[in-house]
């Protein structure tokens, strides 16, 4: 995979979403949440969307078994992260954070917009909804992508998903 290249840079679905959000005035964007950064290139979608907003995004630890087997990253882990983190310094209001975002349970932070776009099965994305009830703001909104509801066990997030033999 060409990471500078990719098929689609962005998203229409996700420009139409949050230019209409932005152009509603009983709506006050200034602190952003993204879950799930992957190559920046939403997080800086947001940034000229939001000018005016902070945006911190969060991604799984580079070191993390999922972080390196998903995506086809596995043997270009540094050439996606350098392409990531290029993207993200496009723009000082952007604030990236290497963390599960299971551990957003332990953040006091409260944001105006949280974009779900992390882990797509359960409990992950559960987690991730419920964690987000507890850091948006009054009147914030809440909006997610790509989760998957009607999934086998087997085909939800692999990372809790644990072998036979243990219990």
């Amino acid at each position: 995979m060409n990471f500078e290249n990719r098929e689609s840079p962005m998203s229409s679905e996700h420009e139409v979403v949050f230019s209409s959000l932005s152009l509603n005035n009983n709506i006050k964007i200034n602190k952003i949440l993204e879950i799930g950064t992957f190559d920046g290139m939403n997080s800086l979608l947001l940034s000229k969307i939001f000018p005016n907003a902070d945006i911190d995004t969060i991604d799984l630890p580079h070191t993390e078994r999922d972080f390196k087997n998903f995506y086809n990253r596995k043997n270009k882990i540094d050439e996606f992260i350098s392409y990531r983190n290029n993207n993200l310094k496009k723009n000082i209001k952007i604030q990236f954070i290497e963390k599960n975002s299971i551990n957003l349970i332990n953040f006091n932070n409260k944001y105006d917009l949280i974009w779900i776009d992390g882990a797509h099965g359960y409990p992950v994305v559960c987690a991730d909804i419920i964690n987000s009830l507890h850091l948006i703001n009054p009147n914030g909104v809440i909006l997610y992508d790509d989760i998957f509801t009607n999934l086998l066990i087997s085909e939800s997030d692999r990372l809790y998903i644990f072998p036979d033999n243990c219990y």
